[in-house]
């Protein structure tokens, strides 16, 4: 009898440290999700764009992002439509080659593709080179952008100042460059501060081994990159 449980009280043992092994890996697995963080973009060909009517001049380099509002209206539906517009007005009244901006967030934090991110830019007269133009759907010098605008905009920032080394301090208003434009709009503009401030924690805390920066289709797996959860309660 002595023989038989030996083995028996083995195989629990064994059975109990497996389990207890199982939950702690994962209580782990729960606080490393914690820390991860979804930067999803949407292509420009799925929000419908225009081929771009002429060659872009290529960015030598890549050093500074400047903040737009769109100016539009806040009321929109169809964030796609107004892009659509936007790019139209770009590309025949303004005569440019396609869509100024290389980004836009619009009221759901939805993060569409513009031109493409090594195309100079046309959102800025006479500092368009090395310039990444980051605009909201809106108009804020109007209504207050939300949160899930702002938490999107804070995500898009820290990967863009991580993946091409952008010192904070390169994160500008449109009227930074041009005191004669309300661009980005009064109440987007006064939280461009805090705005920086937490990109530059974010990007303080964040674990650099397990990063993996990749734009990514709204139709491919969502791009999960290793960040300290976000500190926007003050929004």
């Amino acid at each position: 009898m002595r023989n038989i449980r030996t083995p028996l009280l083995t195989l629990i043992i064994s059975l109990l440290i497996l389990a207890s092994y199982l939950i702690y890996t994962s209580k782990l697995d729960k606080v490393e999700k914690k820390n991860e963080f979804e930067i999803e973009i949407i292509k420009s060909e799925e929000w419908g764009a225009l081929k771009p009517k002429c060659t872009y001049d290529k960015n030598p380099y890549i050093s500074a992002i400047i903040i737009h509002h769109t100016a539009t209206s806040n009321t929109y539906e169809d964030a796609k439509q107004v892009i659509r517009s936007i790019q139209s007005y770009h590309m025949y009244t303004r005569g440019w080659c396609d869509i100024g901006y290389h980004f836009i967030i619009d009221k759901d934090g939805k993060i569409y593709e513009g031109r493409p991110i090594w195309a100079v830019g046309a959102h800025v007269k006479g500092h368009n080179i090395g310039n990444i133009g980051v605009a909201l759907l809106g108009n804020y010098d109007e209504a207050k952008p939300n949160e899930k605008q702002l938490k999107a905009l804070i995500n898009l920032l820290t990967w863009l100042c991580i993946k091409y080394n952008i010192p904070i301090e390169n994160i500008k208003g449109h009227k930074d460059y041009n005191p004669a434009t309300k661009c980005p709009g009064k109440y987007l503009y006064e939280k461009l501060d805090e705005i920086k401030k937490l990109v530059e924690e974010n990007i303080k805390r964040l674990e650099p081994n397990k990063l993996n920066f990749t734009i990514n289709s709204q139709n491919s797996p969502n791009i999960i990159t290793k960040l300290k959860p976000l500190n926007t309660n003050n929004f």
